[in-house]
């Protein structure tokens, strides 16, 4: 059996040594294009991004590196007319000057994108009607934490509207001024991960709310002490958009290798992404 033993070990050294490395030729998962856009009647310019996904089994498969498509044909249509985006080489997305394309709330648009290697997906998506919603949204001044910090209390409220199901996203700009400088209005959130979303499926009319607490950085010297706007914006999204990002922000926010896998949504035929639409609402701006 001793003998026997070196002789074993050198057959599975060599079975290892022989393996052959699988590659996405070789199990046939063709690459799909990853198209993102995402529309706005109140948006100047409308952009989408054309990307390669990346099939489990590529080597060198780094999460964060997509191959951008920058050949693509990109058009919009409202079934009546169409029109095609621009390849920006420095935001490396595809843009649409919104005034060569009417962006209109209740109407539905479908984006097509092709490549010249033969690829072409396609999706659909159709813009929350304009509602008369009743909402409200304060804030209420806290306590300092001391005497270079200021805080407060954000309150959105809003009523759902009767019809189909509808889903939301609330969010909201800071604006800081003092007599040194003046910032643009900024949101809380671009990037979706960690998003409030609301939808009323199981509920019609179902009255929502927001409520956060939030720091508003220094206060500012005598004599040049900071102000602070707030605005309250409130979007209602299309099913997509909706199911999209909630899926997203789902999986963006799953830690350890023991949580369960979140499959993100798509609405796209024939690839990935998501072609969603929203209509929004600024709701209030108040001072600190």
């Amino acid at each position: 059996m001793k003998k026997l033993l070196p002789l074993l070990l050198l057959l599975v050294a060599t079975t290892a040594c022989r393996e052959t490395v699988i590659s996405t030729a070789t199990i046939n998962i063709p690459e799909k294009l990853v198209v993102g856009c995402f529309i706005n009647p109140q948006d100047d310019t409308l952009y989408a991004t054309v990307t390669l996904s990346k099939p489990l089994y590529k080597r060198n498969n780094n999460p964060f590196d997509f191959d951008i498509i920058n050949n693509a044909t990109v058009q919009i249509s409202d079934g009546n007319n169409s029109t095609n985006f621009t390849f920006n080489s420095d935001l490396e997305r595809y843009i649409l000057p919104a005034a060569s394309f009417n962006i209109v709330a209740g109407s539905t648009y479908t984006l097509t994108v092709s490549t010249p290697d033969g690829k072409r997906v396609t999706s659909s998506t159709t813009v929350p009607t304009v509602q008369n919603f009743n909402y409200s949204f304060t804030v209420t001044p806290q306590e300092p934490l001391n005497e270079f910090e200021k805080r407060a209390l954000l309150e959105a409220r809003w009523q759902g509207v009767a019809g189909p199901d509808r889903f939301y996203r609330f969010n909201y700009g800071v604006k800081t001024s003092s007599e040194l400088f003046v910032d643009e209005y900024w949101p809380n959130s671009d990037d979706w991960n960690g998003a409030q979303f609301y939808s009323d499926a199981q509920q019609e009319n179902r009255l929502f709310r927001f409520r956060e607490t939030i720091y508003l950085g220094w206060v500012g010297e005598p004599g040049n002490e900071t102000t602070t706007s707030l605005t309250g914006i409130l979007q209602e999204l299309d099913v997509h958009s909706f199911r999209y990002f909630s899926s997203l922000a789902a999986q963006l926010n799953t830690s350890g290798g023991f949580s369960e896998p979140v499959v993100v949504y798509s609405n796209v035929e024939g690839g990935l992404g998501c072609f969603g639409s929203s209509f929004e609402y600024k709701i209030q701006r108040d001072s600190l």
